[in-house]
């Protein structure tokens, strides 16, 4: 159950993370989703990535130390889920946060394979901890990697606007005008209040 309440979240995150510029449904749920993996994650990581380790045996065999590495990895792909969302809304330290939860997940994924390997548990590892960490390692580099140009150029069609924004965000990020965040963030979300009003009325004709 837990399994699918995390997999029904991460689908929504990132199926109403392409449509958020043209809908504000579709950018409340992604806001909702992406926010909740992150809380989860960061609250119960260590159920979710080792949800049979809570029997008495297995802590007989896991010392602080390495329950700790499983929560350090939930921490790492919490940290990762946030970074996204300051990514997307071009936020500051949004690639501090990508790097610290991407650093933080390979330490913790790594320990945690001998760890397991150590104590003859390598199913739960494959079957809970890799399959979330390795989605989590995957959107992060992925997020990581990719320019805020790209972002721009991905959202919004057309071609003499997308210029224009992005000569916008190039000038507020070098400072050499007076040019604020907020004329940057104003010009953007008119053009994606627009889109979303020029969808809306597409669908309803």
């Amino acid at each position: 159950m837990i399994q699918l309440i995390f997999v029904l979240l991460g689908i929504t995150t990132f199926v109403t993370g392409y449509f958020s510029p043209v809908s504000d449904i579709a950018e409340n749920l992604f806001n909702i989703s992406a926010i909740s993996l992150s809380l989860l994650y960061a609250l119960f990581g260590f159920i979710v990535l080792q949800t049979k380790n809570f029997k008495t045996q297995t802590f007989e065999t896991l010392n602080f130390c390495k329950v700790f590495s499983i929560a350090l990895a939930g921490w790492g792909i919490s940290i990762i889920y946030l970074g996204v969302i300051f990514k997307i809304y071009f936020l500051p330290y949004d690639m501090i946060l990508l790097k610290t939860g991407l650093i933080l997940l390979i330490i913790s994924v790594l320990h945690l394979f001998f760890v397991f390997k150590a104590n003859q548990k390598l199913k739960i590892f494959f079957k809970y901890t890799l399959p979330h960490s390795a989605v989590a390692f995957l959107v992060g580099i992925w997020f990581y990697s990719i320019t805020p140009h790209q972002i721009l150029s991905f959202y919004i069609k057309d071609k003499h606007q997308k210029q224009q924004i992005i000569k916008l965000y190039d000038r507020w990020q070098q400072k050499k005008t007076p040019l604020t965040k907020d004329d940057f963030f104003l010009t953007y979300y008119i053009y994606l209040s627009k889109q979303r009003s020029h969808a809306s009325n597409k669908n309803n004709n």
